[in-house]
């Protein structure tokens, strides 16, 4: 449960973002990102006596933008990076850049310039 009407009240009552954070155990960065979306929505304290909970989240967190999975990065094989991290010494990172460089139409394996052998992701 989000603590916005309790931000909301202690910053009517005239206390830092610094103390808020401390009464309400929540980050100051929550404190700032709450007193932020309340400005640009027009809400100051005290609420209208009519909006509840969840109508007061909606207007505040309606607009959820950057959340969900970004559409221009492509999608691990996750089937072939399961695989191949069976294999003996192949790492998680070494797994993750083997589909994702077959993705962008490079080889999968070149020569290492550091080590000579053959890795997966130069």
């Amino acid at each position: 449960m989000r603590k916005t009407r309790e931000v909301a009240r202690l910053k009517a009552s005239g206390l830092s973002i610094r103390q808020i954070a401390r009464s309400c155990q929540i980050a100051r960065s929550t404190v700032s990102d709450y007193l932020g979306r309340l400005k640009a929505v027009g809400l100051a304290w005290p609420f209208p006596p009519d909006l509840s909970e969840e109508e007061l989240d909606g207007r505040l967190f309606a607009n959820r933008e950057g959340r969900g999975p970004d559409a221009s990065r492509p999608v691990p094989e996750w089937s072939y990076i399961h695989k191949e991290l069976r294999r003996k010494g192949v790492t998680v990172t070494a797994a993750v850049k083997i589909p994702l460089s077959a993705d962008l139409q490079l080889p999968r394996f070149t020569t290492c310039p550091s080590c000579g052998s053959s890795c997966p992701g130069f």
